[in-house]
């Protein structure tokens, strides 16, 4: 990720208020929605377990020939502003996520063999969420969370026939025309049923299932128990990047100052590709094969210390 109140927050501050605004700011939360794909149990889901690694796939590998195919398919399209204004916020999301992920991971942790199992994934969760309530109170954004991602259901059935089409690209087995709609729709069950505004679903949620990621994002949290552990680096401690052990010190601000930067950068990109100029060997440069993960996709994560101690799983 980081969870979605952080990438609305820089979205919104990247993006003047024009009428697809809400559709840049789902595309602001990247593939993150096809994690939630089969979350409503009340509707029956194909394909639950391929759709949702799909969200991770989009995740892990160099992301310049696939967004690049998305581009040429908006250009092709007669909902061409409509998808760009979209692909605009998976950009936004892409550079926060490099930038900010690897010291995520490096708070959180991982297995040994560079992925995370349910126990870091928990982990993962709980420390992005904690990043959301700190960021977006800072930022003036904080709100429940569904707030965020609201959009018509047509233009994200638009928006969903993009993804069926990338995924026949890929050649990944699972991903129709309706896809991303239904995994959008899933989204939104869940974040209603994770927000609570009185607490008491925290409570029950922290009683039953307190292991589980439905606790980990479930809004909102305790700030005076995350508070202790300065989740935005505010005060710039030590961390380092999970790949090469490079000592580092930015705090979330700083890292996201610097994506502020790029910005520019992809909007220019954005509007050659919109006139059909060729944009993926810019792409390619500008991406430099770093994925959201904020690694390369063959490179192996191998270095972390928790940020809470006492959560690490003994063997």
């Amino acid at each position: 990720m980081p969870a979605i109140l952080l990438h609305y927050t820089f979205v919104k501050e990247n993006t003047n208020n024009d009428k697809y605004f809400s559709l840049t700011a789902l595309g602001g939360q990247g593939p993150d929605p096809f994690f939630f794909y089969g979350y409503d149990k009340k509707k029956e889901r194909e394909h639950k377990k391929e759709i949702r690694h799909f969200g991770s796939y989009l995740h892990h590998i160099d992301i310049a020939d696939a967004y690049n195919h998305m581009m040429e398919y908006a250009s092709k399209s007669e909902n061409k502003e409509l998808l760009y204004a979209y692909i605009r916020g998976i950009f936004l999301h892409y550079i926060v996520d490099r930038r900010c992920h690897p010291y995520v991971f490096y708070q959180t942790g991982f297995r040994l063999d560079g992925e995370y199992d349910l126990h870091y994934h928990y982990l993962h969760a709980q420390y992005e969420g904690a990043m959301d309530l700190f960021y977006s109170k800072k930022h003036h954004t904080y709100q429940p969370p569904v707030k965020c991602v609201l959009c018509d259901d047509e233009e994200v059935m638009i928006i969903s026939k993009m993804y069926g089409d990338l995924g026949r690209y890929l050649s990944y087995e699972g991903i129709d025309d309706d896809s991303f709609y239904q995994a959008y729709q899933d989204l939104i069950f869940a974040q209603k049923g994770l927000y609570s505004y009185t607490g008491i679903k925290r409570i029950f949620f922290y009683t039953f299932f307190r292991k589980s990621i439905i606790n980990a994002m479930c809004m909102p949290r305790y700030e005076i128990f995350y508070k202790k552990y300065d989740v935005l680096n505010e005060k710039k401690n030590e961390w380092r990047d999970p790949v090469n052990n490079e000592i580092k010190h930015e705090s979330i601000e700083e890292l996201l100052n610097e994506c502020q930067k790029e910005v520019s950068i992809i909007d220019t990109m954005l509007l050659k590709a919109s006139q059909n100029n060729e944009v993926l060997k810019e792409l390619k440069d500008f991406c430099q094969s770093i994925n959201h993960d904020g690694t390369k996709p063959d490179e192996l994560k191998k270095y972390y210390k928790l940020y809470n101690p006492k959560k690490e799983k003994k063997s």
